[in-house]
């Protein structure tokens, strides 16, 4: 295995095939729950007073989130928090049919407000650089990550992992002691790590980070997710219940991309 500290990240996010079926951020937390990851408590909501009652049952402060298959929703308006029921009725009422970097809105997930500390980033993506998956860790979470690790930010970790030899736990605590992340916070973050890493295995992704890790009071928490997975791969994931090119990148597919994704799901190679 091969660690790295702040000074570069390889494979940056665009540097993999587009030939992939990104969830949504719902979907995505379905997998970390089934992971044994914590997540913010919510629901899916496809009108306003869905979003409402959803708001009631949850009590308090609600984050109010456009549920569409792209990233950088806080920079477009499509994550608003409300402080009660009528307020994420209002906010899901306006992201509902609206339109975000060219993607509509047709359901938004309401989730009970996390009380935050501190902000991590947690990743792991298929790196064709050194192929192998990557686990990443940077102690400023947020969007920009990729700016940061350019900058030389300190804080920022990268571990090559090798595939034929499980990751274990005692290397999650060094990985993340290379970040600089010590004290009680140690401990359940390297326990995220395995289990995102095993998430990231077992369903064939080629990424799967938490951005941001939520460092609350009870320990971490996903705040948000994005998972991708390969598209030559959805045949061994029924359950998932996605069609072989119904999703490229943070795109619909096009036609004739439809087609021929249903001509590559018959060929044995």
């Amino acid at each position: 295995m091969r660690f790295r500290g702040a000074r570069r990240m390889v494979g940056a996010q665009g540097g993999w095939s587009e030939r992939l079926a990104r969830l949504l951020e719902c979907e995505a937390k379905r997998l970390l729950v089934a992971a044994g990851i914590p997540t913010p408590q919510g629901r899916v909501a496809a009108s306003a007073d869905e979003a409402q009652t959803i708001a009631g049952e949850l009590g308090g402060a609600v984050a109010v989130k456009a549920q569409i298959r792209i990233g950088k929703r806080g920079k477009a308006g499509a994550i608003k928090f409300a402080e009660d029921a009528a307020g994420a009725a209002d906010a899901a009422g306006a992201m509902l049919g609206s339109s975000v970097y060219g993607h509509r809105v047709s359901q938004v997930l309401v989730e009970r407000k996390l009380e935050i500390l501190a902000e991590y980033y947690l990743g792991v993506f298929s790196n064709p650089a050194t192929r192998t998956p990557t686990l990443i860790f940077s102690r400023n979470g947020g969007v920009d990550v990729e700016e940061q690790a350019a900058r030389g930010k300190d804080g920022f970790a990268t571990l090559d992992v090798d595939l034929a030899e499980p990751f274990r736990l005692y290397m999650a605590l060094e990985f993340l002691r290379l970040a600089g992340v010590g004290g009680p916070a140690l401990a359940p973050l390297a326990q995220m790590s395995v289990r995102l890493f095993e998430l990231y295995r077992r369903n064939d992704c080629t990424i799967a980070e938490i951005n941001p890790v939520a460092m609350t009071q009870r320990g971490p928490v996903a705040a948000d997710a994005r998972i991708d997975i390969d598209d030559d791969a959805l045949f061994r994931h029924p359950e998932l219940g996605i069609a072989a090119g119904q999703a490229v990148g943070d795109r619909p597919p096009t036609r004739l991309e439809a087609i021929a994704a249903l001509i590559d799901d018959g060929d044995h190679r």
